[in-house]
C-alpha cells in the first residue's frame, strides 16, 4: 500500500507520516518548505502547484492521497494569494492526477471553521456553512472542487473537517508555537507565566491526533463510504482558560516552580457553548478521556522542550 502525504513537514502531516511509517507502509512525503526525514522516509520538496513535478510522484503507483498541505490561519492572513493558490490550484492538481492514476481514496483536511469562527449551538447539518474569514473560505472552496471530482469522476473522496488537534510534535523541527496548548507550554517554560490574549472564556473542540490517525486507517480499509464529509472533532469542548490551567498545573510539577496564569480581563469574550457531533467517537467518548490525553501530551511537550 502506497500513501502520498502532502504538507508532510507540518504538524498534522508529520504526525500521520510518523504513524504510518511504523506500520511499514510505503510513503511518499512532500512539502514545499522543509526537507527532513521521518523514520528514514525523506520528505521531498515538491510544490503541489507544479503539475509536472507532482505527476512524477504519481507514476510510482499511489493508492491513497492524504492532502494536509495548507497555510495556517495567521499565514493565510499574511499571504492570501498563496493560500488560495495552494487550496485551489494545488488541490485540483492532486485531484486530476488522482483521477488519472486511479487512486483508491483521497483524503482532504479541511477545518471546523467552515461552520463559523466562533461556533455556537449544535451543528445538526454538515451543509450549514458559515464562512467568516479567508482561512475557512480557502478550505471550503477546496471542498467544493473535491466534491465536483467525486460527482463527475466517481473519485472516492473524504473531506475531514478538523477541530483543534493536539499532540506533542514528532520532531523539534516541527515547530508550531502558535498552537494551543504548545504556546502555553512555551510561556510556562520561558516566562514562568501563561499569558492569554483574552479572558479565556471562549470554547474550542479538541481532538487527539492519535484518534485522527486511527479513524483514517479505518476509513482506508472500508469498502464503501457512507458519507464524504467527516467532522474530525471530539464532540467535547473546553474553555481556553481551562486548557491554560491544565498546562499551569503540569508545568508547575515538572518545572518545580510556580507558574502564573494571566488572562487578559480587558478582552472579555462571551462563552460560546457548542457541539459539533463527532464522526471519530460517535459521541460516545467522555470528556475525561480528552482531558487525560491533553495532560499526557502537555507533559510530553514540556519535557521535550526543556530537554533540547
Amino acid at each position: 500500500m502506497s500513501i502520498l502525504i502532502t504538507g508532510a513537514s507540518g504538524f498534522v502531516g508529520s504526525y500521520l507520516a510518523s504513524k504510518f511509517s511504523k506500520q511499514n507502509q510505503k510513503l511518499l512525503l512532500i512539502s514545499k518548505k522543509k526537507k527532513f526525514s521521518i523514520n528514514k522516509n525523506l520528505i521531498q520538496q515538491v510544490d503541489i502547484n507544479n503539475f509536472k513535478e507532482l505527476e512524477k510522484l504519481f507514476k510510482n503507483k499511489i493508492n491513497y492521497v492524504i492532502h494536509c498541505a495548507s497555510l495556517n490561519e495567521s499565514l493565510t492572513n499574511k499571504y492570501k494569494q498563496l493560500a488560495y493558490s495552494t487550496a485551489l490550484k494545488g488541490t485540483e492538481n492532486l485531484l486530476k492526477l488522482s483521477t488519472k492514476y486511479n487512486v483508491k481514496k483521497f483524503f482532504f483536511f479541511s477545518v471546523l471553521q467552515v461552520y463559523g469562527k466562533e461556533i455556537t449551538g449544535t451543528i445538526k447539518s454538515k451543509e450549514k456553512i458559515k464562512i467568516e474569514n479567508d482561512y475557512a473560505k480557502s478550505h471550503y472552496l477546496a471542498e467544493e472542487i473535491i466534491k465536483k471530482y467525486h460527482q463527475k469522476y466517481k473519485l472516492n473522496i473524504n473531506i475531514l473537517r478538523l477541530s483543534y488537534s493536539f499532540s506533542c510534535p514528532i520532531d523539534n523541527i516541527v515547530h508550531r508555537p502558535d498552537l494551543i496548548p504548545i504556546n502555553f507550554c512555551l510561556d510556562a517554560i520561558n516566562k514562568n507565566e501563561i499569558c492569554l490574549n483574552s479572558d479565556g472564556n471562549s470554547r474550542r473542540d479538541f481532538i487527539y491526533l492519535r484518534d485522527v490517525f486511527n479513524k483514517i486507517s479505518k476509513i482506508m480499509h472500508q469498502k464503501s463510504n457512507k458519507d464524504i464529509y467527516y467532522n474530525f472533532s471530539s464532540g467535547k469542548t473546553f474553555k481556553i482558560i481551562q486548557i491554560a490551567k491544565i498546562v499551569q498545573e503540569e508545568a508547575s510539577k515538572i518545572l518545580a516552580k510556580r507558574i502564573k496564569l494571566k488572562p487578559n480581563l480587558k478582552n472579555k469574550l462571551k462563552e460560546n457553548k457548542f457541539i459539533v457531533p463527532s464522526d471519530i467517537h460517535n459521541n460516545k467518548v467522555k470528556k475525561i478521556y480528552i482531558e487525560k490525553k491533553l495532560r499526557y501530551e502537555i507533559k510530553k511537550i514540556i519535557i521535550n522542550y526543556i530537554s533540547k
